[in-house]
């Protein structure tokens, strides 16, 4: 009916960790030298106390100074954005505070979409504008970063104005921004000043740089999600009617396909997860 956790200590002693429904789980922050054990429970009845195979998986977290740099981005303004030439969307990701990206005249929002290619935690951020007037040209600024692969946004500068540039390649600094977890992040530069001579561009940024730290890939997600599919290859079919069969065959082969992914959505991996666990552990 259950099956009960535990840490082997030093003097053999054993300290309960989890209580679960299924025969494998997931321990986090744990020495890859620790000893575990199972305990089966059914009623009134308990098993011997089992050892545990153990899976590891190093997770190491990597500090960048730019987790934007060379980042896939798209312009996903609400109205098309023309760029002057070789002043792409792109430009403000190159690592060079000598080019730049810029549009041909003012089009209201324009808004930068940036994948990072992973998981990371960010902090501190810096935007470049280029700039040799006494004004800069996106005095409602807003950043906002996705955890879950552009699913929800998360506003993190709402409408904050760019330094007044006095010289070029002029620095905003936001510190200490700290969010936890993002896949995608999204800059929206907007110029509303009605004085045109001050509205000639919505927005001309030489470099934007977020410092963060990549994060392990889901891995612990992808480590139960592999335990599941490996049980599911272990089991009997002779204990299965015809339906539970064709249902465990679709939620594997469901599971399978996100597992399969290198940077797989968390949210529908531990659903598929649950629901294959759901199949062949209730049926």
């Amino acid at each position: 009916e259950k099956y009960e956790i535990y840490k082997v200590e030093e003097d053999e002693s054993l300290t309960l960790l989890k209580t679960t429904g299924y025969a494998s789980c997931v321990v986090t922050d744990a020495d890859p030298n620790d000893k575990f054990a199972l305990v089966a429970v059914r009623s009134d009845l308990r098993s011997e106390i089992c050892p545990i195979e153990i899976k590891t998986l190093k997770t190491e977290r990597e500090a960048v100074k730019n987790a934007l740099l060379f980042k896939h981005v798209v312009d996903s303004s609400p109205v098309p954005t023309y760029y002057s030439t070789g002043m792409a969307p792109s430009k403000a990701f190159d690592g060079d505070v000598n080019t730049r990206a810029a549009t041909k005249l003012r089009v209201g929002e324009l808004v930068f979409t940036v994948n990072l290619g992973g998981r990371y935690s960010l902090d501190d951020l810096v935007i470049n504008e280029c700039n040799t007037s006494s004004f800069t040209n996106s005095p409602e600024t807003t950043v906002e970063y996705s955890p879950d692969c552009g699913y929800t946004w998360v506003k993190v500068i709402d409408k904050q104005p760019l330094n007044n540039p006095i010289s070029r390649n002029t620095e905003t600094a936001f510190k200490n921004l700290g969010v936890a977890l993002a896949t995608d992040v999204r800059f929206t530069f907007n110029n509303n000043n009605e004085n045109p001579s001050l509205a000639r561009w919505t927005a001309n940024i030489n470099e934007i740089e977020w410092s963060g730290v990549h994060l392990p890939d889901a891995t612990v997600n992808k480590l139960e999600a592999q335990t599941v599919l490996e049980t599911t290859d272990a089991i009997d079919p002779r204990g299965f009617d015809e339906q539970s069969l064709a249902d465990i065959n679709n939620a594997k082969a469901d599971l399978t396909k996100l597992f399969e992914q290198e940077f797989p959505d968390r949210k529908l991996l531990d659903g598929a997860t649950d629901k294959l666990k759901r199949i062949i552990y209730t049926r």
